[in-house]
């Protein structure tokens, strides 16, 4: 089977734990997006500036970068983004929230001008409190009720405007939650990973992201399977668009070790022969395992191969022959049971399981 052309890039995993784990928000567009039970924030539409307020500025920004910013998800530490906000439905009005800080139970109340005069109160009943979600071509906006201004945000502070055109600032709702890891891709270079974190992983649900290990490779094939549940420091390929990607934290060594991957970690001392190791790398348009020259550093956080067989290729092409699912059928719903079916990590299941399985000797993709 061949392998469908897709591109490899770095994966930094941006992990922290405690107060300062990291968060992951994604763009609103309409109202219809809004769940009174989820947590929201504010921020600019590029996600460069986000709402962090102090005593002595309420309605401050928070510089989160635009590194942060991917595909409409802003990822953020607690230190970017402090001020976590519900929407609370106003009662018989359509589309009508107040804004109320999570941290202090207090509602952000809209300015009367085109100032910054927005404040906080902890009274639920003034008239400038309810706020409606409007769609524009970037995200949802904020516009108060009262005053039809919108808020929008300079590099400092948040205030409001009067033209929706001339709003920088949107709603972003919270996706991560707290047994969530957060990748983010490196947009800098195209290659594979090891996970280095401290935790073990279930990418189930990970949606978007494709996760590889190498299970052969010969003088003419290198042979990729995928794997949904990696233990922490395995080396794995990692196939998806650049954006953030959420994964499942798993306790430690609940996963399965992947016995049959032979993807090898480099390091400051592994180093190229000019004959058996290879790396993947961008030649030319082209992504594949290319060997790798002898004395060349193969770097910590990178994988490698080895492949002894003589006469091997010096180019195996992920969007050729020479690269491979180690799979012999994909099946998009139950697999017709010919004799007992097992997992890859050897434990026997049943017609209805989702992924790789092993009959007969063969692997089969059930999706």
């Amino acid at each position: 089977m061949k392998l469908i052309s897709f591109s490899l890039f770095v994966l930094a995993l941006l992990i922290c734990h405690g107060a300062n784990a990291d968060e992951l928000y994604q763009i609103v567009t309409s109202a219809t997006e809004i769940n009174p039970d989820d947590v929201y924030v504010i921020a600019s539409e590029d996600g460069e500036y986000a709402l962090q307020g102090t005593s002595s500025k309420p309605f401050a920004t928070t510089k989160t970068g635009k590194a942060n910013y991917i595909n409409g998800y802003l990822l953020a530490t607690t230190t970017h983004v402090a001020d976590n906000i519900k929407l609370v439905p106003v009662e018989g009005k359509t589309d009508t929230y107040l804004l109320q800080y999570v941290s202090d139970n207090k509602y952000v109340r809209g300015g009367t001008a085109n100032t910054k005069d927005l404040s906080k109160t902890t009274s639920n009943t003034d008239s400038r409190l309810e706020w409606k979600i409007v769609s524009n071509s970037k995200g949802a906006n904020i516009q108060n009720t009262n005053t039809s201004l919108y808020i929008t945000n300079t590099t400092s502070e948040f205030s409001c405007k009067t033209t929706q055109s001339s709003v920088k600032s949107c709603l972003y709702k919270k996706v991560t939650k707290d047994d969530d890891v957060v990748l983010t891709k490196n947009l800098d270079s195209y290659s594979s990973t090891i996970l280095l974190t401290s935790t073990d992983y279930d990418f189930s649900e990970t949606n978007g992201l494709k996760v590889y290990i190498v299970t052969d490779a010969n003088k003419s094939k290198v042979t990729l399977q995928e794997v949904k549940q990696v233990r922490q420091g395995t080396p794995v390929i990692l196939y998806g668009d650049k954006n953030h990607y959420i994964a499942r934290k798993k306790d430690m060594n609940s996963v399965p070790d992947l016995t049959n991957n032979i993807l090898k970690k480099g390091g400051s001392n592994i180093y190229g022969d000019g004959q058996t190791t290879y790396a993947i790398a961008e030649k030319d348009g082209k992504i594949g395992f290319y060997r790798v020259k002898s004395g060349v550093q193969i770097p910590a956080g990178k994988v490698y191969l080895v492949i002894n067989d003589t006469d091997a290729k010096e180019f195996f092409d992920f969007d050729g022959e020479e690269v491979t699912l180690g799979i012999d059928n994909v099946y998009n719903g139950h697999i017709e049971p010919k004799g007992r079916m097992f997992n890859i990590n050897g434990q026997q299941v049943t017609n209805g399981y989702k992924g790789i399985v092993i009959m007969n000797g063969k692997k089969y993709l059930n999706r």
